[in-house]
Formats: C-alpha cells, sequence, structure tokens
C-alpha cells in the first residue's frame, strides 16, 4: 500500500472512489478551486498539502481532502486544517489511518478541524487526543418543512408500507396546510430594509473590521475575500441568496443561504448557514430568520435546514416553532496542541459554529 499526496490530476479517479462508496465530490473546477482559490493558499505560495492518497497496484483506493481555513479569536488570526472526504474502498479499510495519521502529522497548524464526522470519524478524533463538540446545539438540526408529503413518502416504514401513507395522505396535506399557513402568517410583515446581494463585495469587509471588534467567539475570518472563496461553487452555480439588513447604507446584519438539494430523494432543500447581527441584535437575527422562512416557501422548497448555531440564536430560531432532527454523535471535531485554544474551545461562549465552518457547504 503506497501513501501519497494529493495531486489535482488525481481527481477523476479519487471520484471512483467517492462515487463507488455513495458520496459526492464538486465538479473539476470546483474541486481545484477549493485551494487554488484559497487565500491562505496562495498566500504561502502552495505550501499546502492538498490531502493524501492511498493506492494499491498504482490504482487510488482511499482518498482524504485538506484545506486551510482562517479563524479570529481575540484579535488573533489561527490557522485550521479541514478534514473533507475522508473515503476508503470497502476491502482497503483496514488501511484508513495511513491518512488521518497523515493528517494529524501537519505542521504549523493552530487547529485540525472536522465538521462533517460521522460516528466512526468522531471516535478517531477522540483516538487522537481530540475533542468533540458536544453541547446540544450540534447534534440537533432544525427543519421548517414546507412539504410535508413528499418529505413523509421517503421514510423507510411509509416505502414499505405503501397503504398506510394511501390512508395518511389526507391527515398529512392537512397537517401540512395548517403549518404552512402558521408560516404564512408569521412572516408576511418584513421591513423593506432588506437588500439580497449574489456575491460579497467591499461592503463586507467594512462589516467584518467592526464585527471583530464586538465579537469574542472563535470566528471563521468573514471579509470579501474568504467568503468569496468559501461559496464559490454556489455563486457560480445562482445557489446562494446573501440577505442583508441594512442602515444608513451600512449592512448591520445579515444571513446566508444556500441551495443543497437532496438529488436521491428528489427534495429541494435550503439551508441556513450563517446568521451575523453586528451587535448581536436579537430583532436582527428574528426578522432575517422570518425573511428565510419567507424565501425558502416563495422559492418552493421542501424544507429548510439549520444547523448548529448558539444558544442565544437557536432560542430565536425556534421561537418560530422548527421540527427536531437529534444525532447521536457530534458531526464537530477537533484538535488542538494550543493550550489557550483547547481551553477555550470547551467553553459553548466562544462557539458559534455552523455550515459555513469546515467542510459542511461543500
Amino acid at each position: 500500500m503506497n501513501l501519497r499526496e494529493v495531486k489535482l490530476s488525481d481527481y477523476n479517479n479519487i471520484c471512483k472512489v467517492v462515487y463507488n462508496n455513495n458520496l459526492d465530490i464538486y465538479d473539476f473546477k470546483s474541486w481545484q478551486d477549493i485551494w487554488l482559490l484559497n487565500p491562505y493558499y496562495k498566500k504561502i505560495k502552495n505550501e499546502w498539502t492538498k490531502g493524501w492518497v492511498l493506492e494499491h497496484k498504482k490504482k487510488i483506493v482511499g482518498y482524504f481532502g485538506n484545506f486551510p481555513m482562517l479563524y479570529d479569536f481575540l484579535g488573533k488570526e489561527y490557522i485550521v486544517a479541514v478534514a473533507t472526504c475522508w473515503v476508503v474502498e470497502n476491502k482497503f479499510r483496514n488501511y484508513s489511518m495511513l491518512l488521518i495519521e497523515a493528517y494529524f502529522k501537519q505542521k504549523n497548524v493552530d487547529v485540525f478541524l472536522s465538521s462533517t464526522a460521522n460516528e466512526t470519524g468522531s471516535h478517531v478524533f477522540k483516538a487522537f487526543q481530540g475533542n468533540n463538540i458536544n453541547f446540544k446545539e450540534y447534534n440537533e438540526n432544525l427543519l421548517f418543512i414546507f412539504n410535508h408529503f413528499k418529505l413523509i413518502k421517503n421514510f423507510k416504514i411509509v416505502k414499505k408500507l405503501k397503504f398506510i401513507f394511501f390512508v395518511l395522505k389526507p391527515i398529512i396535506n392537512f397537517f401540512s396546510f395548517i403549518i404552512n399557513f402558521y408560516y404564512f402568517i408569521t412572516v408576511k410583515n418584513i421591513n423593506n430594509n432588506i437588500v439580497i446581494y449574489e456575491s460579497f463585495n467591499d461592503e463586507f469587509d467594512y462589516f467584518w473590521n467592526k464585527l471583530k471588534k464586538n465579537k469574542n467567539t472563535f470566528n471563521f475570518k468573514r471579509n470579501k475575500e474568504w467568503l468569496n472563496w468559501h461559496f464559490n461553487y454556489y455563486i457560480k452555480n445562482n445557489k446562494i441568496y446573501i440577505i442583508t439588513e441594512k442602515n444608513n447604507n451600512k449592512i448591520t446584519s445579515y444571513c446566508i443561504l444556500i441551495e443543497k438539494n437532496n438529488d436521491k430523494l428528489q427534495l429541494k432543500k435550503l439551508c441556513l448557514v450563517d446568521l451575523i447581527s453586528l451587535y448581536d441584535n436579537n430583532n436582527n437575527y428574528e426578522k432575517l430568520i422570518k425573511f428565510s422562512i419567507k424565501l425558502a416557501k416563495q422559492k418552493k422548497y421542501d424544507y429548510l435546514e439549520i444547523v448548529g448555531f448558539n444558544s442565544n440564536k437557536r432560542k430565536i430560531i425556534k421561537k418560530f416553532f422548527p421540527f427536531y432532527r437529534k444525532f447521536k454523535h457530534s458531526r464537530y471535531c477537533y484538535y488542538t496542541s494550543n493550550d489557550f485554544l483547547l481551553k477555550s474551545l470547551k467553553n459553548s461562549k466562544n462557539l458559534d459554529f455552523s455550515m459555513i465552518d469546515g467542510d459542511a457547504i461543500m
């Protein structure tokens, strides 16, 4: 078995492993742009390992992606190595640890982060003295469902017992009507100082510089350059809504929504991936959440999904009575040898992770 660093020319062979294991991957252009357009990667002149592959008889049988993100915390900048798409052919799973060992051996990294770890990945991080973010906010997704019929139709038990679904169909439709009517009443009155952007401009640099002075959380760097890099795929494919609230022509709060459909189940899904207010204003958050629900309904998405966010933001979101999807394990895992960061990241008050963190949007 041979372990080596990833090359961009490996893409087609990596795809074969990914698809064989029922996972997804960006198209080649978007995949290579994860590194080639990455502000930190460009700054250090490409001196960053894109990941590793396992080869058996010169055939790629495993892959582990790795890209950098910058985070700000209490006036200091930290380098985060993000794990993405850890996949190995079933026949060679015994060699999986070679990939994770290579990842953790990297130098000049402050935090190693995975935001989409499955149960196995979660245990692996612990085995390497890593930590899971086990606060309730990160083990429970919030869902605003607009098409209950279509969603329930995909439940395994419904697929097996179709006659039950046929009997319950009128009840489901009536229930769905009541819920959607509630959403309609709740979100119909929203002030008109909302502006929707298709990409990130200089206004976001101004916003971020002010935000840094007011925030004490471990935050992904949200200036124009980093945001355009992170949402590059969604901007190019018109799958993003950047909803801003402005005062005196300056952004005071914003949220980011991305279209992330479940093609296997033929479900249209919108995800709320960022929710920021300059002064942590609850009224701003409430208005943006209302607008997000309204937009998702207008654009005929089957549901709106919300992952993560701190307890205060989730408290506001829960005012609108979302459904809950609970997980047995934490998908947010990290490792750091920095004692200050280790202590800080164990305090929920310093965290406000969402799908903007790590590789969750990919």
